[in-house]
């Protein structure tokens, strides 16, 4: 995310029942400041800003939603985007983290990223058709990672990258090279099964809640 003086200031509408399990938590540790409607009330007076951006329930119709202010719709299953131009997007219930972020992220930054990124540090195993090299992996986000080797790594544009998640156990993943300089290399990922994708955001929300 981008340097601010302060956070981007997020005004729940929707109630707790709303969200996945930790989803607004997790939104607090990846640098939005997620308030609810409550202890907005008892703040706005003092308040030398409006929020943002607005998150409430697509039946509560905007009640509640500052004039002016963008909000993301929280709805039933299969329920569609309604014509009206305040409303940012639809998000399905529960909510889920990863798909409030990329919302916010498209709304309030310049330089949005679609997937959250953690820093860490996993062995990986990298394959290019018939050779293979080890690395570690010093960010990883759902959508790519950042690979650093000692020795700047062989050149290449699609590679599987192989590592092992605390707690989820290996994964296998098919992706591009968008970049690289001396002993890094950035990859987007391309092919990723169902289970290896939740595998990764769970590592990724874990580490943001452990921050």
């Amino acid at each position: 995310m981008s340097q601010r003086e302060a956070p981007p200031l997020i005004l729940s509408l929707a109630p707790p029942e709303s969200y996945a399990a930790l989803a607004r938590i997790t939104l607090s540790r990846a640098g939005y400041s997620v308030v609810s409607a409550e202890r907005w009330a008892e703040m706005s007076a003092a308040a030398d800003r409006q929020p943002e951006l607005v998150i409430a329930d697509l039946e509560s119709d905007g009640v509640g939603v500052p004039d002016g202010v963008p909000w993301i719709a929280l709805a039933p299953r299969g329920a569609q985007r309604p014509p009206r131009t305040p409303i940012i997007g639809v998000v399905e219930r529960p909510a889920e983290f990863h798909e409030l972020y990329r919302l916010l992220q498209l709304a309030l930054e310049p330089t949005p990223r679609a997937t959250a990124r953690v820093p860490t540090c996993l062995a990986a195993r990298v394959r290019e058709e018939s050779q293979a090299w080890h690395a570690q992996v010093i960010s990883l986000s759902r959508g790519g990672c950042l690979l650093w080797r000692e020795e700047p790594p062989p050149p290449g544009e699609r590679y599987t990258v192989e590592l092992d998640l605390p707690q989820a156990g290996r994964v296998e993943v098919r992706g591009e090279t968008v970049y690289r300089r001396a002993s890094e290399v950035g990859v987007v990922f391309r092919e990723v099964s169902v289970p290896d994708a939740r595998s990764i955001q769970r590592f990724v929300e874990e580490r943001l809640l452990t921050r």
